[in-house]
């Protein structure tokens, strides 16, 4: 055994480049994303079509942001000169690259159809949610996190059971605290679930990127590729397999994710542990299809992974400015799946285009803009724009909108 372990770990670090598997898993999240979103915020009825209720209510539930956070852990192995200055820096530069978007898709568009509309308190309610955690806002909070990790010098193991001992704390508080201000409650949200926008919460899901280290760190010490994806894939997706199987079949208090879709935002840890195989299992897929893709190919895959934030914050904008832009004509939502994966397509060739202008017209202006306190001045006028709407729209409402209630009051 000793032997066979030498054979495909080196003491050393030796495997520290590019990873082609880690670029297509992304592109692949990306990819899937835009579909999953185009069917969950825009299909109407999608639960009778077959495959998109396979995509939405079961591979989004497993593999999807499951494994974008992953990811993101591994990068973090990879990317040179982690220090706690960076990871702050960047923690913070998500946070408010979070709060750009909510502004832009809550705070802008549900403005606009509540001006339109005379007041309508939905909207103002809509607005409200320019203060709620969605991926971006737990990235950078883990980020943050990372910050402090580093400086006490932890180990990815060591966070890894940080990560898990959060994760049990989640499953005992989740959904359980209610302080009798929705406000507070958005607050806590961040951290542990509650009855609010609480997709993403700190504690449920810093599981996933700390398990990217853990997998990162084992990574870079890898000899022969081939036969470490290989040795994992097949007992992974056996794995992978039976999670599916039981989880979608039969109703049972630990695999809950694929029957209550909320308990995704806060996953317990019987589900986290077979995601994190099944997540395993697609990284090794991966890593195969990879190693048969031309460089032509990957020039996109890389593009398309290098571009991952863009592409999640793009698409967005423009799912909301279309639904509100139907609401307002009062329209028709889409109805069939050739619409749905039409504008899946559409949405797909817009948001790259819009990343191709962004990059060739709008990106050296913007980095010349933000040299020196500019990029602190714009940073805080973000955060306090953020906070004035968020104060404004609670004012006056008695309900909310959330996950919990289907995004109506």
């Amino acid at each position: 055994m000793k032997e066979k372990l030498k054979l495909l770990f080196s003491r050393d670090r030796i495997n520290t480049g590019r990873q082609p598997e880690l670029d297509f898993m992304k592109a692949y999240c990306i990819i899937m994303m835009m579909i999953t979103h185009s069917i969950d915020e825009l299909y109407v009825g999608y639960s009778a079509h077959l495959p998109s209720k396979i995509i939405d209510n079961v591979l989004a539930q497993s593999i999807g942001a499951q494994a974008f956070m992953i990811s993101m852990g591994i990068g973090i192995v990879f990317t040179k000169k982690n220090t706690p200055e960076r990871f702050a820096k960047r923690g913070l530069y998500i946070l408010v690259t979070g709060q750009l978007l909510n502004l832009v898709r809550y705070a802008l568009i549900s403005g606009i159809y509540f001006v339109i509309s005379g007041g309508d308190l939905w909207a103002k309610s809509m607005m409200f949610l320019t203060f709620s955690v969605d991926i971006l806002q737990f990235a950078g909070l883990f980020f943050l996190c990372m910050a402090l990790f580093s400086k006490l010098k932890l180990k990815s193991i060591h966070i890894f059971l940080i990560s898990v001992a959060a994760n049990l704390i989640g499953m005992l508080l989740g959904g359980n605290i209610a302080t009798g201000s929705y406000a507070f409650d958005q607050f806590i949200g961040f951290f542990i679930f509650t009855e609010t926008e609480s997709y993403f919460p700190l504690f449920h899901w810093m599981v996933y990127p700390a398990f990217g280290l853990l997998f990162g760190d084992i990574l870079q010490h890898v000899k022969n590729k081939n036969a470490f994806y290989g040795a994992l894939f097949f007992p992974c997706a056996i794995v992978m397999a039976v999670y599916y199987y039981i989880g979608i079949n039969f109703e049972q208090p630990f695999f809950t994710v694929f029957n209550d879709w909320v308990t995704m935002c806060h996953p317990g840890i019987f589900d986290v542990i077979m995601q994190l195989i099944a997540n395993t299992a697609v990284l090794c897929l991966c890593y195969f299809i990879s190693i048969l893709l031309t460089e032509p190919v990957m020039k996109i895959v890389n593009f398309i992974s290098k571009n991952i934030n863009r592409y999640y914050c793009i698409h967005l904008v423009i799912i909301a400015a279309f639904a509100i832009s139907l609401d307002i004509r009062d329209l028709p939502y889409l109805t069939t799946p050739g619409q749905t994966y039409l504008f899946a397509l559409v949405l797909m060739i817009i948001t790259t285009v819009c990343i191709l202008v962004y990059d060739r017209f709008l990106l050296k202006v913007l980095r010349r803009a933000s040299k020196g306190r500019g990029g602190e001045i714009f940073a805080v006028i973000i955060m306090v724009l953020s906070a004035v709407i968020a104060i404004w729209a609670y004012q006056g409402i008695d309900c909310y909108t959330n996950m919990i209630n289907d995004y109506t009051i």
